[in-house]
C-alpha cells in the first residue's frame, strides 16, 4: 500500500473518477505497483478520504514543448485507456497536442502548460529541460470516512 497526499481541490474530482492519475517526483520514494492499494490523503500526513487499485505505472519524461517519453508502461486492462492516452501524447504522435492538453485536465490543471509550470516548480527539470515523473493512475477510487479528533 502506498498513500499519497492530494490537495482539496482535486478531492471531488478522484471520487468521480475525473482524475484518475497523478504525476509523482521520479526516484525519491517507492511507488504504487501494479494491483496495490493507492491511499489518497487529505494533505501531507492527514486522514485518507479515499482508496483505489493501482492500474497504471510508467515514467513519463515531458517539457513545455510536450510528452517526450514514456518509458516502462504497466497496466491492467482497467489501465489501458490511461496507456493509450500517454502514448498519443508523446511527441510525434497525431494530435499530440490535443492529447497532452487532455492528460493536463485529467491531472486537474487547465492548460499543458500550467502543468509543466506546477510541476517545475517542484523539482526543477535536469539539464536537458526534462521533467521526470512517475505517472500513477489507478481504478475505484472509493470515499472512506474521515475521522476527524474531538
Amino acid at each position: 500500500m502506498v498513500a499519497y497526499a492530494f490537495e482539496k481541490r482535486h478531492h471531488d474530482a478522484i471520487l468521480r473518477g475525473d482524475k484518475p492519475f497523478t504525476l509523482r517526483i521520479a526516484g525519491r520514494k517507492r511507488h504504487a505497483r501494479i494491483g496495490e492499494e493507492v491511499q489518497m490523503l487529505e494533505g501531507r500526513a492527514k486522514p485518507k478520504f479515499a482508496i483505489g487499485e493501482c492500474v497504471f505505472r510508467a515514467r513519463v519524461l515531458f517539457a513545455e514543448r510536450g510528452v517526450v517519453r514514456v518509458l516502462n508502461p504497466s497496466f491492467t486492462p482497467l489501465g489501458d485507456r490511461l496507456w493509450r492516452l500517454f502514448n498519443a501524447a508523446e511527441q510525434g504522435a497525431p494530435q499530440a497536442a490535443e492529447h497532452q492538453a487532455k492528460l493536463a485536465r485529467l491531472d486537474g490543471f487547465t492548460t499543458w502548460a500550467d502543468l509543466v509550470r506546477w510541476h517545475a516548480e517542484q523539482a526543477p527539470p535536469d539539464e536537458n529541460g526534462l521533467i521526470d515523473r512517475e505517472a500513477i493512475g489507478w481504478a475505484h477510487a472509493t470515499a472512506v470516512a474521515i475521522r476527524r479528533a474531538a
